[in-house]
């Protein structure tokens, strides 16, 4: 479904989704596949679909008429009429856009024409209030690459001459793209500062019987922000009620953090998170002592206020439960901890929970305001187990400058591993 919001730009927000179920789909026409609910060439209001294929249309004997350009599908229909992997487009559901030059060309050899040209456009978005660079594109994609078919997406700001923010060819080179039949894309939309709209396109070109590409779940947002201070060195994460992270890691290649300043002031030394506290810690002190021993000793066979084990008695497996657990403190991971802190790494995470903050969340001064060399690479982690690569914004800077740098293989395999480590705990 459509929607359509202004946000301040200092928020991480959903800017704009679109997941096609709310089509109308009409019978199978051409495919053999009986489907009542099969498909249709009728985008979503406000969207436009501009083809540039041989023949003229739906029943010229050219093309499978279910495949004249960009479509919107039943994704298990779509499958059953040939699967060749379409199957496993699995992050998909419902009705997914697919422009599918392979099914296209099987009535009436179209390739000895020409070739498969389609490109669909979603309706203009708006965008009024983000700062330069904070907007990302994801979305759902089926590919199979063959040929000289190529896909790629553009973007017009205000009516603007379109900028390329994707390229996937077929053919060797460096936007060559392996076939990825079931694969999450996020990718940045370059948005210039005062931008009030933006039009989408998804094009595929210069296919004949090659393969497909398949999208669904579109969605334009903000990822986190974070602002950094380059006056004071103070470092914040972005409010957004609606994310719950599970960790982030903040990196610089050049040393520019302050590792000092962040240990004093992270979510950590704040001590965020609900912690989880021993069964026999009776006192709720954060720690099982020699005091919750008296306890014990007062409550025993009289009553509950010495109960470990959840019987509401106070009794021998009790004290049992006191003896094992004597000196344990709070359930490590219960909180976020600290996990590295270098002045080129800074790493925290909550592996026993998440975090929301809707509010802009302090987390010390980690910028080396001295050195100052604008490098910060920022990513976090979410209660999903995704990664993600998140946004620097510098400020109090004569212009503000945001920066959204390609992570680094170490980056992003700390984060991978913070991931796994939350997944399994």
């Amino acid at each position: 479904m459509l929607g359509l919001v202004t946000v301040g730009e200092s928020q991480a927000a959903t800017v704009f989704s679109e997941n096609f179920d709310s089509l109308v789909l009409g019978p199978n026409e051409d495919e053999v596949v009986a489907e009542a609910n099969a498909f249709t060439h009728t985008p979503p209001a406000g969207w436009n679909i501009v083809n540039n294929l041989p023949g003229e249309g739906s029943g010229d004997g050219i093309g499978v008429t279910e495949w004249e350009g960009w479509s919107f599908a039943d994704r298990d229909w779509w499958s059953s009429v040939d699967d060749q992997l379409r199957s496993t487009f699995t992050n998909a559901s419902g009705t997914i856009a697919v422009a599918d030059p392979d099914e296209w060309d099987d009535i009436g050899d179209p390739e000895s024409l020409g070739t498969y040209n389609t490109f669909l456009s979603t309706g203009p978005i708006s965008v009024t209030g983000f700062g330069a660079g904070v907007l990302n594109l994801g979305f759902d994609s089926s590919w199979r690459d063959e040929g000289n078919q190529r896909v790629n997406i553009t973007v017009s700001y205000d009516g603007a001459p379109a900028i390329e923010v994707m390229r996937w060819t077929s053919t060797a080179g460096p936007n060559f793209h392996n076939d990825a039949p079931n694969e999450a894309v996020e990718i940045g939309l370059n948005n210039p500062a005062g931008a009030n709209s933006a039009v989408i396109t998804f094009g595929m070109e210069d296919a004949v019987n090659n393969w497909w590409w398949a999208i669904d779940n579109l969605v334009v947002f903000t990822p986190v922000i974070l602002e950094v201070d380059v006056q004071s060195g103070a470092m914040t994460l972005q409010g957004d009620a609606g994310l719950a992270l599970t960790g982030y890691e903040v990196s610089s290649t050049g040393g520019s953090l302050n590792a000092a300043g962040w240990l004093q002031g992270n979510l950590d030394a704040l001590g965020v998170g609900n912690a989880t506290q021993p069964a026999a810690d009776l006192r709720n002190n954060g720690s099982v002592d020699q005091a919750d021993l008296g306890i014990l000793e007062g409550a025993f066979g009289s009553s509950g206020t010495g109960d470990t084990d959840g019987d509401g008695d106070t009794d021998g497996h009790d004290f049992l439960r006191w003896q094992g657990s004597f000196g344990d403190d709070s359930a490590p991971g219960s909180t976020w901890q600290t996990f590295l802190a270098t002045n080129e790494q800074l790493i925290e995470a909550y592996l026993l929970g998440s975090s929301t903050f809707a509010s802009d969340q302090s987390i010390g001064t980690g910028y080396n305001t001295a050195l100052d060399a604008r490098d910060l690479a920022f990513t976090y982690t979410t209660d999903s187990g995704e990664s993600k690569v998140g946004v620097v914004q510098y400020v109090n800077t004569a212009s503000p400058v945001t920066a959204i740098p390609e992570p680094s293989t170490l980056c992003l395999l700390a984060m991978t591993c913070l991931a796994i480590a939350l997944r399994r705990v």
